[in-house]
């Protein structure tokens, strides 16, 4: 009776939605290897059954937290973009070339905020385990879609405008840039530099993101 008084609550597609809000708090707190739908079920007061009515199984909820996480790095990004105005703005007064590289410096540096604030989710959201979330084309007037890949590739289109980098170095150059920076993040989460203290992590991302900056 408890549990169908629980179940009860969640109407209109409420239940799949508290469960992706119960599975990112696991991730959040334990990492991928802590993301089960039994615990899952379990902390939002339903059974087992009741959860794979809306996740036919362990990947299916291993990509929506994917979503979520991405949903989440993609706000931190479009965050600092807004609150560094006088350097990523389109005319930024020390001229575009500045603005430019200033907007790909936000977005690096958000990307490693969401890293180390954010360990669980960054660890899931990037790790083996699940599929990777499929692509999806935004709709008229639809920001883009929880993707923080798009807005690096924006701010990189923004640098061939500039005259930063050349148009004909510009294809594939967001993997390059995504390796580094992704790269001095999971050397400082899982890797020898997981020994830094947090100033001196700091100062190992802004030496990373000035240098992969600079040799754009």
């Amino acid at each position: 009776m408890t549990e169908r008084r629980t179940a009860d609550r969640y109407h209109h597609g409420d239940l799949r939605n508290a469960l992706i809000d119960a599975a990112t708090a696991v991730a959040r707190e334990g990492g991928p290897d802590a993301l089960a739908l039994r615990e899952v079920a379990r902390r939002v007061g339903v059974s087992a059954a009741a959860a794979y009515h809306h996740f036919a199984g362990h990947e299916e909820i291993v990509e929506a937290v994917k979503r979520r996480a991405l949903s989440v790095l993609t706000g931190e990004m479009r965050l600092a973009l807004q609150e560094n105005p006088e350097n990523v703005g389109p005319r930024a007064a020390s001229g575009e070339a500045d603005a430019a590289r200033g907007r790909l410096r936000a977005l690096g540096a958000a990307y490693l905020r969401f890293a180390f604030n954010e360990p669980g989710l960054f660890r899931l959201a990037f790790g083996p385990r699940g599929h990777w979330p499929a692509a999806e084309t935004p709709g008229p007037g639809d920001e883009a879609a929880d993707d923080p890949f798009a807005l690096l590739a924006d701010a990189l289109d923004a640098t061939v405008a500039a005259g930063v980098v050349p148009a004909e170095r510009r294809p594939g150059l967001e993997y390059v840039l995504w390796a580094a920076v992704h790269g001095i993040a999971v050397l400082c989460l899982d890797g020898p530099l997981a020994r830094l203290t947090p100033a001196e992590r700091g100062q190992m991302a802004d030496r990373v993101l000035d240098t992969a900056i600079r040799g754009l």
